[in-house]
């Protein structure tokens, strides 16, 4: 009986892992750690329950990159592709602080994008927010990419939201 038991248990954590859903996946994805990994790591269903509320905590901003590029050419945000951001108060006006897209999209969650940033990078927090976020196309590189491509992408993601391609 305790056998048969086992069994099911085992059974019954293999169905969890299998329901994972495209926004888990797409999660784990962007913290470069592919279920496969996460196995190999010993993670369990809470583990994973763990990782999907923190996704689920990440704020949903209407045209996240439509807002972006607004702030940007209004001059409330500067964009500078080669610097990540402060790590501060996310309360604080950053209006004159330049930063890469990652660092905005950080900022723009407020305290829980900076606490995805301190325990992840600023990098996979970006990913997290974007997929969150855009979950219809691929994130930006959040490396060191010329200022002319974040700009372009930031752009194109603006004009889809702008026609109703977001979701």
């Amino acid at each position: 009986m305790e056998h048969l038991k086992t069994q099911l248990t085992k059974s019954h954590q293999t169905m969890k892992k299998q329901n994972l859903d495209l926004q888990k996946i797409q999660a784990f994805l962007a913290t470069d750690n592919p279920p496969s990994a996460l196995k190999a790591a010993e993670w369990t269903p809470s583990d994973l329950k763990e990782v999907e509320k923190e996704f689920n905590s990440i704020p949903k901003i209407k045209n996240i990159y439509t807002k972006l590029l607004s702030e940007i050419e209004s001059k409330q945000r500067l964009h500078n592709q080669s610097m990540f951001g402060p790590a501060c108060d996310p309360k604080t006006n950053l209006c004159s602080t330049p930063m890469c897209t990652a660092g905005h999209l950080v900022n723009m969650c407020g305290e829980i994008g900076y606490k995805l940033k301190q325990k992840y990078s600023f990098p996979v927090a970006a990913k997290l927010i974007h997929i969150r976020n855009r979950p219809d196309v691929p994130p930006q590189n959040f490396g060191y990419i010329p200022q002319d491509f974040a700009m372009a992408y930031i752009r194109e993601r603006a004009a889809e939201e702008q026609v109703g391609l977001e979701k």
